[in-house]
């Protein structure tokens, strides 16, 4: 899983809701850090 703004290494975050995977962009210079964050990113 890479993110798809920078196409750096996501991690896991946590489960939404529908009991799918969250992930994160574990790169803390990528603008798309605090947005992936936020919404998260569902494979």
């Amino acid at each position: 899983m890479v993110c798809p703004a920078c196409q750096h290494e996501m991690k896991q975050v946590e489960i939404s809701p529908r009991g799918k995977p969250v992930f994160a962009c574990v790169n803390p210079d990528c603008k798309c850090f605090i947005d992936v964050k936020k919404w998260g990113y569902e494979k």
